[in-house]
């Protein structure tokens, strides 16, 4: 709720929220649906939805709550640039560099 007062508050064009998918569809739910009440009473447009960030780019497979509210009438949540087939892993991203220990440095590593 303190995210919608702040955003009543600063009244910017546009907001995300990206939270755990529970947010929108679980024991939380209650919480959001009365954010976005409150945002939508300061005349913000809501869309939310639970999305598989990996066909974002991001690469690991996970589902979140984004929600987006803006003041410039309707908008709707972006679609997906990959198909399931080209999401990419954490392991696919990273799997190839170096393990290193916590607080070592990778003598490759070009800092």
């Amino acid at each position: 709720m303190a995210f919608a007062e702040l955003v009543g508050h600063y009244r910017p064009d546009l907001v995300l929220m990206e939270n755990v998918k529970e947010i929108l569809c679980g024991r939380f739910a209650y919480y959001f649906s009365k954010a976005q009440r409150k945002l939508e009473s300061f005349g913000y447009k809501v869309k939310a939805d639970v999305l598989d960030l990996s066909r974002y780019g991001v690469p690991q497979r996970r589902l979140r709550a984004v929600a987006i509210g803006t003041l410039q009438g309707e908008i709707n949540l972006p679609e997906p640039i990959l198909n399931e087939e080209e999401a990419v892993t954490v392991r696919q991203a990273i799997g190839h560099l170096n393990r290193i220990r916590p607080g070592e440095i990778d003598p490759e590593d070009r800092h």
